[in-house]
């Protein structure tokens, strides 16, 4: 539809009154859709209607890619250029492409359409359930929007129902954990908990366990946030805070139901734990998941949850924690005597070591990465005397921990090595688990070639300036992602970190390393085909605490400046001006101090605004060369009185007269790209930066390119001039 013919809609929609009450009504819907394409540049014959889940449509495309994928979750992350499409496969998160800002804003609100919501408001967070074609049958997809810094980012999760319908002999347990399991749906009445981190596949467990008890006799009822899938054979019942739905709530009406099992989606809080307690005390068989780490933890946490000792050991039918790990492919992998690093891994932990071990290879199946599916690693707790009469005396973590191994009770890292021994996954995804770097001394985990998550890692010690050096890279890269592996291979750094800084390239890297790491670095860099350079700490200017002026005039000899306090005042000749760069960056609102006399009493009462950040504008940095110094000048503290005539209200028409007069004045300053794109009216994402900061580290960059030119160009005049890191 054209945005003409939308706006005449508009019109008559709002013009509309008295019996034109279905005109009113459509106002909304037809806001929203010009708000879509006028962010998005879609037209609605692509995304209103029932086109929207056509199977062509580019949203329906990629949901379908990622269920071909096998993927969990969809991640729509927001960059200033670009928005990157990530899926979570077999739990790890994988790039899947990058879309330009245009393209992926119409996919999202493709998305938003299916699933029903506003896509007039990109401000507000929003959740909601997907309407799929047929092509998509047997799954469902929820959304989740936010606003976040570069924009609108989502997140979709796939849930495959066929997944809840999969028997418990086929989630991986053991024999005995299974029997063990067995004996728990069995008894007729407590409290059975699901433990385990989020994406630990709590809920596929929990599901299974309910259709082993739908029998077709029993009153199977739950309380999700929110259901996660549609079971005809169940009375599910959804959180909806809008009509006074919440856990605890809906939890008291269901037990006045008659039900025979309760699933608790989750136990959150002190409230709902109670209740649910309470309910398996009355010999209702209640079913729940709970985020701790193993079965002590458990105990622990519901004692958080002011749960009398006495309850836990009377109502607590039993505990299953589990994780997920990935299965080596099947059509790929390798059987193989374990190496060196797997003995000794075995030989820490306790085990004896097996004559072979399967490796990962990699194929088209598995799509080269060795790995196809998960399987869970369990440690099942329930009917033992010892630990339950413990548990009623107030016994801790540790002394729970010793009676379940005096109960040989195997531990999550225990059915983990099982897995390993029985071919269904790998030493190298077990080791990389962080809940198995913890049970185990990491002498043995250091062979891995997977590292552990650097953000467990301790970063060491950085060294003082003086014997410090940095890495400069001189060249932007065609993919960032390249560079931020690197760094989080190189440097430890964490994922953020990484990404961080790999977009701030070309630039100078923040961490100080020593001679031999940066060297290494700098290697590294460069194989990636950028060019990057080893420089002294001390070597590179510190802007960091440059003070801004508020004075500064352009006069025939030179350029005067009076810094900020007006305390002092020099003339620097425009030989010696080194350097000049314009950025437009956020501005900050001071307060104004007025006095008592004009603050009426409501204005006192009323709370002092903070700091506020303003829209964008333009600010200089002037680096005088000897010695190097910069000056900051912002356009809005500026005291423009030498433009004279020229003198204009306008802040920044006055600060663009200023910078032009500065640059004629001083033909052999270097002016910076930025600053060449504002005085040439260029687009403003050619000066445009996020921070201050930012345009400190553009501006000192820029200065080590010249004095790099300089330097390089007199070694051409006098080859005997060398200079060393």
């Amino acid at each position: 539809m054209a945005a003409e013919q939308l706006l005449a809609d508009l019109e008559v929609a709002d013009k509309s009154s008295g019996g034109a009450e279905a005109h009113r009504n459509k106002a909304p819907a037809i806001r929203a859709k010009l708000f879509a394409q006028r962010e998005t540049g879609v037209t609605f014959e692509d995304v209103d209607g029932g086109d929207v889940t056509d199977v062509e449509s580019p949203a329906v495309v990629l949901l379908r890619r990622a269920v071909d994928a096998r993927a969990s979750d969809i991640h729509l992350d927001p960059h200033q250029d670009a928005i990157d499409v990530r899926f979570r496969v077999d739990g790890r998160l994988l790039r899947f492409d990058r879309l330009n800002r245009r393209a992926g804003a119409a996919i999202l609100s493709q998305l938003k359409l299916m699933a029903n919501l506003d896509i007039a408001e990109p401000f507000r967070s929003k959740e909601g359930r997907l309407q799929l074609p047929a092509a998509l049958m047997g799954y469902d997809v929820r959304l989740t929007t936010a606003r976040a810094a570069d924009g609108e980012t989502a997140a979709l999760r796939i849930l495959d129902s066929r997944r809840l319908r999969l028997p418990l002999d086929s989630l991986g347990f053991s024999p005995a954990a299974l029997s063990l399991v067995d004996t728990m749906l069995r008894h007729g009445e407590g409290l059975i908990l699901v433990t385990g981190p989020t994406n630990a596949g709590k809920t596929t467990t929990v599901y299974s366990m309910l259709h082993e008890l739908d029998n077709g006799e029993r009153n199977i009822v739950t309380i999700e946030d929110p259901v996660e899938y549609e079971m005809p054979s169940f009375v599910q019942m959804g959180v909806d805070p809008r009509h006074e739905i919440t856990m605890t709530s809906g939890l008291r009406t269901l037990l006045r139901m008659d039900p025979d099992v309760v699933l608790v989606g989750e136990i959150r809080d002190a409230e709902t734990a109670e209740i649910a307690m309470r309910a398996a005390s009355s010999g209702k068989r209640v079913l729940s998941t709970l985020h701790t780490r193993d079965v002590a933890s458990t105990v622990t946490a519901l004692r958080d949850l002011h749960i009398d000792n006495r309850s836990l050991a009377g109502n607590l039918a039993g505990i299953v924690s589990q994780r997920l790990v990935r299965c080596v492919c099947q059509k790929c992998c390798r059987r193989e005597m374990p190496t060196a690093e797997e003995c000794e891994l075995f030989r820490t932990a306790g085990r004896a070591v097996p004559e072979v071990v399967t490796h990962a290879a990699g194929c088209d199946h598995c799509r080269d990465t060795g790995y196809f599916d998960r399987v869970g690693v369990f440690e099942v707790a329930a009917g033992l005397p010892s630990v339950n009469v413990a548990i009623g005396e107030g016994a801790g973590e540790e002394d729970l921990r010793q009676l379940l191994r005096q109960a040989h009770v195997p531990t999550l890292v225990d059915d983990a090595f099982d897995k390993i021994c029985s071919g269904r996954t790998t030493a190298d995804e077990i080791r990389s688990m962080h809940w198995v770097s913890v049970a185990l001394p990491r002498e043995c985990l250091v062979a891995s070639p997977i590292k552990e998550s650097p953000a467990s890692r301790s970063r060491p010690e950085l060294p003082d300036i003086e014997s410090a050096y940095q890495v400069v890279v001189f060249a932007a890269p065609d993919d960032p992602f390249v560079l931020c592996d690197l760094f989080v291979r190189r440097l430890d750094m964490h994922p953020i970190d990484a990404m961080t800084h790999a977009r701030a390239v070309p630039g100078v890297l923040r961490d100080r390393l020593t001679h031999q790491a940066a060297e290494n670095l700098a290697v590294a860099v460069n194989e990636v085909g950028l060019h990057a350079e080893v420089v002294r700490a001390a070597d590179i200017p510190n802007f960091e605490h440059a003070e801004a002026v508020h004075h500064a005039r352009c006069l025939e000899e030179g350029f005067e400046v009076v810094e900020l306090h007006g305390d002092k005042e020099s003339l620097v000749p425009w030989s010696q001006i080194e350097l000049v760069s314009v950025g437009q960056v956020p501005q900050e609102e001071g307060r104004r101090f007025i006095s008592n006399d004009e603050v009426t009493a409501a204005r006192r009462a009323a709370p002092m605004q903070p700091f506020v950040t303003q829209l964008v504008g333009p600010e200089l940095w002037v680096v005088r060369r000897d010695p190097v110094k910069p000056y900051r000048v912002n356009h809005q503290r500026m005291n423009y009185e030498y433009l004279g005539s020229r003198k204009t209200a306008s802040a920044t028409h006055n600060f663009r007269l200023f910078v032009e007069d500065l640059v004629r004045r001083t033909a052999s300053a270097y002016v910076t790209p930025s600053a060449r794109a504002f005085l040439e009216h260029g687009p403003t994402r050619h000066y445009e930066f996020d921070s201050v900061d930012q345009l400190r580290q553009y501006t000192v960059f820029h200065l080590l390119i010249r004095l790099r030119t300089q330097t390089q160009a007199a070694e051409r005049l006098d080859p005997t001039k060398t200079t060393t890191n």
